[in-house]
């Protein structure tokens, strides 16, 4: 049987040898290059980084960004913030032992490379650039027979499967051919602040035993919840400021194509008897990487299934103005 495998797609420029089909291609597209770059390696700069509110002369107002913060507040604090870098900089910027990145009352107080001090300022300016605005996020699974692929030119051989960059018209159109009419699985969608992290899936869930409470009359079951499906997990921001193309970060792929099998663990109950705890048996692999998605673009993942069958993905991120009569975010 084969176990959960969880897999971050990398998705980097390039193609592999795809074989070009005339009538149907769907070209790879040319798609920005990320504003944040950080590095881990090169001489160390410091950098003080203000999140204080800020003056709207627009507005006639005092404005501040909006970040997805555990305490629902959704305000541009130190903690959310140096989180929300760490998803878009990743081990660029905790590799370092003699680098610092921490939080002095409303100030993030950095040791690190320059590239990765200009790609923290840059994250703020896009944040509060972003106060008025989320990511809303539409997707579609299909399993598609392989032949069904040869519309797409120039996948990139990912770890886990393959993906890029389309064209959005020119998948919709094959997304309605005749071909796939009876291959979508679903389409979830989902609507997140700047830099929260959230995820589109179809899965069905499997209840098991995973612990037990001691009781008067013997143990009581804590039952737990396995995953048995197929999810797809970001967060994103506008790619720089000004930008209406989205930078996606922290992407991952979760998949789970059998039952997840169960280790019986016998233990003891009390009074001579013996029960059973279930541990799901899980293996996970996970690489991780930022792609940009232009206006005009869709993310696309395959991922093999079985012998003659594949699962894609199609993800769409778009930016939206937050409506007027919305509860205020700040």
């Amino acid at each position: 049987m084969r176990l959960i495998a969880i897999a971050a797609l990398s998705l980097l420029a390039g193609c592999c040898s795809t074989p070009r089909v005339a009538s149907r291609s769907i070209p790879l597209l040319e798609t920005p290059t990320p504003f944040i770059r950080a590095e881990g390696t090169g001489a160390l700069a410091s950098g003080v980084i203000d999140l204080g509110r800020k003056d709207d002369p627009a507005r006639g107002e005092t404005s501040d960004a909006v970040i997805a913060s555990t305490d629902g507040s959704n305000a541009l604090t130190p903690g959310p913030f140096i989180v929300a870098l760490r998803e878009f900089t990743g081990e660029a910027l905790t590799s370092r032992t003699d680098a610092a990145v921490y939080a002095e009352k409303d100030t993030v107080v950095m040791r690190h490379t320059a590239c990765t001090v200009a790609a923290a300022k840059g994250l703020v300016q896009t944040l509060r650039e972003m106060k008025d605005r989320m990511i809303h996020v539409e997707s579609e699974f299909r399993l598609v027979t392989n032949p069904g692929l040869s519309a797409f030119d120039g996948f990139r051989s990912l770890a886990g499967g393959l993906g890029g960059v389309y064209d959005a018209s020119k998948c919709e159109a094959w997304s309605q051919g005749p071909d796939q009419v009876d291959s979508r699985m679903g389409a979830p969608a989902i609507t997140l602040l700047p830099a929260q992290r959230g995820s589109v899936s179809i899965c069905t869930q499997r209840a098991y035993v995973r612990n037990y409470a001691f009781a008067a009359d013997g143990l009581d079951p804590e039952i737990g919840v396995v995953c048995n499906g197929l999810s797809v997990g970001l967060c994103g921001v506008a790619n720089g400021p000004g930008s209406t193309d989205v930078l996606l970060a922290d992407l991952s792929f979760t998949g789970s194509f059998d039952p997840p099998a169960l280790a019986s663990i016998p233990v003891a109950a009390g009074n001579g008897a013996r029960t059973a705890l279930e541990i799901p048996l899980i293996t996970e692999r996970r690489l991780r990487e930022v792609v940009v998605v232009p206006e005009n673009g869709t993310l696309v993942l395959i991922v093999p299934h079985y012998a003659a069958r594949s699962l894609v993905v199609t993800i769409e991120p778009r930016l939206m103005e937050v409506a007027p009569s919305a509860p205020s975010l700040h």
